[in-house]
């Protein structure tokens, strides 16, 4: 995209969020009864942030539903089983989610192969997750099903989008990796620790995905400071809704009424054995570049929850290179892009 595009587009979408917060914060507000249900919109994309090109990781879509609490009477015998790995204490949900994924060359006027950058790719799953919840740790398994290639509708998504924004045509698609079935499973912990009560806190998180779209090791951190801290945070991991909470028994839990703040800083780093948007299809040729076996994000941002049911959090991402270069044509650097998430609780 040029980067007028993309400042002609940045004022109406954030007005049109603004208002969209404001109508359903008003709906929140006559809420008293505790929520039971949480959905999140997760928005990514190189438009919330100064990047003037469209390039590798160009944009993401999730929605996730995820139950406050549920009752196990059903699954007896699979919770019990399953709380030999968490702490049995924890408030568990079983959830869903559905998403997309686009990848794309720097330069998207080209519409031939481009073998010296990351290849066209598309990703379009639905999941099932499972949640356990507790004061100071949380662990999310999720598994996701979908379709890389054509079948993701990857290549419509965004000429549509670039009509609309009056952005470049993207004119590489015929390029882009093979169609394949996509499953992946994931898992993450997150460690919470208060230093100053609902005020700084420290949220460490190791994890593991496999699958034939990514297979990798994690390992991670946050930083939270801010006012009537609550929850494990937002990222684009699900994350818990869950406000109340106690921390090693000496921190009380902020009031459900009470807005939140807060401003943060993360780091994750990735030991990566499979990445199909970059290795290229799993079983069949298909365009591909030489992946780097590391990768690691920094990410800095904003969050505020409000009018008791409501949630927005900005984030900015630095994400190192994830290929090696093939020639003087590669492009190099760091990426960067923006995450909008708007959660809310009914």
């Amino acid at each position: 995209m040029q980067m007028a595009s993309k400042g002609a587009v940045r004022r109406p979408l954030f007005i049109g969020l603004f208002a969209l917060c404001l109508m359903v914060g008003g709906v929140a507000r006559a809420q008293s009864a505790d929520p039971e249900h949480g959905i999140q919109v997760f928005t990514e994309n190189d438009l919330f942030s100064r990047s003037s090109t469209d390039q590798w990781y160009t944009n993401g879509l999730r929605i996730v539903y995820l139950p406050r609490k549920q009752e196990w009477t059903q699954l007896e015998e699979f919770n019990r089983l399953a709380r030999r790995f968490y702490d049995p204490e924890a408030v568990v949900r079983v959830g869903f989610t559905l998403g997309q994924d686009i990848y794309t060359p720097r330069d998207i006027s080209n519409p031939n192969p481009q073998p010296w950058d990351r290849p066209w790719a598309g990703w379009t799953y639905v999941g099932a997750l499972a949640q356990a919840a507790s004061p100071d740790t949380q662990d999310t398994v999720e598994l996701n099903l979908g379709a890389v290639g054509p079948n993701s509708g990857a290549r419509s998504v965004q000429t549509r989008w670039h009509r609309f924004i009056g952005a470049p045509k993207p004119e590489g698609w015929a390029n882009q990796i093979s169609n394949e079935l996509g499953v992946n499973l994931t898992w993450k912990r997150q460690i919470r620790r208060q230093y100053v009560c609902n005020t700084l806190d420290l949220i460490p998180h190791y994890g593991a995905a496999l699958g034939n779209i990514y297979t990798y090791a994690a390992v991670g951190a946050t930083l939270r400071v801010g006012r009537n801290l609550s929850g494990f945070g937002d990222d684009r991991s699900v994350t818990s809704l869950r406000r109340g909470a106690t921390i090693s028994g000496f921190c009380l839990p902020p009031e459900r009424s009470a807005t939140e703040f807060y401003l943060f800083a993360r780091t994750e780093g990735r030991l990566v054995a499979r990445n199909i948007f970059l290795d290229g299809n799993t079983f069949r040729g298909s365009a591909n570049v030489t992946k780097r076996p590391w990768a690691w994000d920094v990410s800095a941002g904003a969050s505020v929850r409000f009018m008791e049911n409501f949630r927005i959090t900005f984030t900015q991402t630095w994400r190192s290179m994830e290929f090696k270069p093939v020639d003087e044509r590669t492009p190099r650097g760091v990426h960067r892009f923006g995450t909008i998430v708007a959660a809310y609780e009914f």
